[in-house]
């Protein structure tokens, strides 16, 4: 299939705009699309002017790096510049992770890599695949970022616990939340949430015999009602430390909370 110099051209714009707009996500700073979109076309420029000049490797090789360094500092333009390496890093080894992506795919197609490299080829790759590769790529980067900062800000409040009652046990991992302040309105006691799984679990174990009342409730994970069981012991542990808290009311919940499964049971901030 013959391709047109002008579509590779706006394959090479799309491409430079993901690349900087991951780049400057993982930096965790603000841009503009404006000025995303000026550096992808200098970018896109430059790509097209310079196979059309014959030219030393090693000046080549420089260019593009001078190439890189103007792209990234027009995205940072009335930003703080000292985010610049930290961009310029990203946005360096973004584009070497899509790159060898893109030839690993290409290699294993049976197609010449070059041709990514190329404004005018013939090949049976449709047209916008390099795109959708790299659209993919930084889809699946951006989601494991943002689950590496969610596993960030939620594993301090992480608690590993033991639930025991009824001569059983299980072990399970806790999270305070600072929106459950339930509290039992006769005893006086704060109520934790068990998830659904681990309600189950307990439930199987033995843990979990007669609820002694239901009651509605909402956390961060939303609205519920379930049972109230009350268990003779909860240790919660921090570290080589231990808190034991005896006679605990826990609330059976019909969700569960978090997807990866950090943690089963909705601790009361009261309890610290």
């Amino acid at each position: 299939m013959e391709v047109y110099v002008e579509y590779v051209i706006i394959d090479n714009l799309i491409i430079n705009y993901l690349l900087l707009k991951v780049s400057i996500y993982l930096a965790r700073i603000k841009s503009t699309n404006l000025k995303l979109i000026i550096s992808s076309v200098v970018g896109t420029a430059v790509a097209v002017i310079m196979p059309l000049i014959k030219m030393p490797n090693l000046a080549l090789i420089f260019i593009k790096i001078l190439l890189g360094v103007s792209m990234v500092l027009i995205t940072l333009i009335g930003e703080s510049i000292s985010k610049f390496p930290q961009v310029f890093g990203f946005f360096i080894m973004f584009t070497a992770l899509c790159g060898g992506v893109i030839i690993m795919i290409f290699y294993f197609a049976g197609v010449d890599y070059k041709i990514y490299f190329s404004l005018n080829y013939n090949s049976f790759i449709p047209i916008g695949i390099t795109i959708l590769i790299i659209f993919v790529i930084s889809r699946l980067t951006i989601k494991w970022v943002v689950s590496l900062f969610k596993l960030r800000d939620v594993r301090p409040f992480i608690r590993k616990c033991v639930v025991i009652s009824n001569g059983k046990k299980v072990v399970t991992n806790g999270f305070i939340d600072s929106g459950n302040r339930l509290i039992d309105v006769d005893s006086g006691l704060p109520i934790i949430v068990a998830s659904a799984s681990l309600s189950t679990k307990l439930e199987k174990s033995g843990v979990f015999k007669n609820p002694i009342k239901s009651i509605t409730f909402s956390t961060v994970s939303g609205n519920s009602r379930g049972a109230v069981f009350l268990v003779d012991k909860l240790m919660v542990y921090n570290g080589l430390s231990m808190n034991i808290y005896k006679q605990v009311l826990v609330a059976r919940s019909l969700v569960e909370f978090e997807k990866g499964g950090e943690y089963e049971i909705l601790l009361s901030p009261t309890m610290f």
